[in-house]
């Protein structure tokens, strides 16, 4: 059985020789291609099921060799860290004392999948961090306050089942983007309202993500009352993703969005889309994207009433829709009016016919709407005439077979991305 392969991402050169030097005296027989040097990104990738052996060199008598990857040349140039540990290993003492050595004043970047590696003297020592990662499975987790508090120079905050450790503001000035899924509604929901409030945000993603096939979707009373009936200001969000199948017209009701510009309501339930849309029509919101994915039949058979809230968004120039439509839904939204649109999305949606996206096109050319595209990758209906047809009035086609994902605009700087 061949040796298992060790990803080392982008190590310090004077560095490459000296782990590669350590396989070998514990491995003789391990070749060449068990340690694969990838690109040069300035980042260390701590995998316990790849790199353990590499970073501890745990032998087959489970006794622990330490390699001198923290030198005074090299410690200075890390700038990225990941410990994707999901279990305690064995050695965890061995590559705490690694750590330890490390200098950490240059790490923007630290994701980490287990509780354990959030420290206090190692955070303590990481003064420069602006973009930080929990990803928990299993049980969920809590963050110490203090900790996270402490983060000032954060920019981004990427909690996966971890919450912070109560409800108290955190005061993160520099904090813009932060992504939040939990199983439970009333942590997402008490995350922008309480946590996050008073933070000039730019950009928010709100997941709520089934656990062993359970989530609480409904806040309890108590969690109501707590919440308040005010707004919170958020007079800098452009960008906010819902996701789940839970009432978020508890969240966006208690918001102030003036300046959003991007919204994504993902995976939505009927009641909450309808009343989502409600929301945004009072704040005079400068919606310019909207895009609404929905597996529900009667969130888009009700859509007469999101074609008359649609009306109250002028501003819109991207439409993405994703579900179960009709031609009904399709000749309304050609009827509509939205003087600024230009790309409306349809990709994956099914029960529509081409003769209804060709009326589509028509309603909103002959409207003087500045319909440039239209999106239809992955629907099965789609044909090679429509397709020409719709080329033929001068639009922009866009088809392929595959629906492409939609990365959060905002995360591609993300040095780790997880779509």
């Amino acid at each position: 059985m061949p040796p298992p392969a060790a990803t080392i991402y982008a190590l310090p050169t004077e560095l490459i020789g000296v782990i590669i030097k350590a396989w070998h005296i514990l491995d003789p027989c391990a070749p060449e291609i068990a340690i694969q040097i990838c690109r040069s990104w300035r980042s260390i990738a701590l995998s316990m099921t790849a790199l353990w052996r590499v970073l501890t060199l745990t032998t087959q008598k489970s006794s622990l060799v330490k390699v001198p990857l923290w030198n005074k040349r090299s410690c200075g140039h890390v700038e990225h860290l990941r410990l994707m540990s999901t279990v305690v290993p064995k050695g965890l003492s061995a590559l705490g004392t690694a750590l330890d050595d490390l200098n950490l004043g240059e790490i923007s970047t630290l994701e980490c999948n287990l509780i354990e590696w959030v420290r206090h003297d190692v955070f303590k020592r990481i003064t420069r961090l602006q973009r930080f990662r929990v990803a928990t499975i299993g049980y969920a987790v809590h963050l110490w306050w203090d900790i996270v508090s402490a983060m000032e120079n954060l920019r981004m905050l990427d909690l996966v089942n971890a919450y912070p450790q109560d409800d108290r503001a955190l005061h993160l000035p520099n904090l813009r983007v932060v992504r939040f899924q939990s199983p439970e509604g009333a942590y997402l929901i008490r995350f922008l309202l309480k946590t996050c409030a008073g933070i000039p945000l730019e950009e928010a993603t709100l997941s709520l993500k089934h656990s062993r096939d359970k989530a609480i979707t409904q806040p309890s009373d108590r969690d109501l009352a707590n919440m308040g009936s005010s707004r919170v200001d958020y007079s800098h969000l452009r960008y906010l993703r819902l996701s789940g199948t839970m009432d978020w017209h508890l969240l966006t009701a208690r918001l102030f969005l003036p300046e959003l510009h991007t919204l994504i309501m993902d995976h939505f339930p009927s009641p909450s889309l309808t009343a989502c849309f409600g929301d945004i029509r009072p704040l005079d919101a400068r919606v310019r994207s909207l895009t609404v994915h929905t597996q529900d039949h009667l969130a888009i058979e009700e859509g007469l009433s999101i074609l008359i809230q649609l009306e109250g968004v002028p501003t819109l120039q991207h439409l993405r829709i994703c579900g179960y439509l009709s031609d009904t839904f399709l000749d309304g939204l050609s009827d509509g009016c939205q003087p600024h649109l230009v790309h409306i999305d349809l990709s994956g949606c099914e029960g529509v016919s081409p003769a209804a996206v060709v009326r589509l096109a028509v309603g909103k050319i002959e409207n003087g709407n500045p319909l440039r595209r239209i999106t239809l990758n992955g629907c099965q209906w789609v044909t090679e005439d429509l397709v020409s047809v719709l080329k033929d009035m001068g639009l922009v086609v866009d088809f392929e077979h595959g629906i492409v994902p939609l990365v959060p605009q905002g995360w591609r700087h993300w040095t780790f991305v997880n779509t």
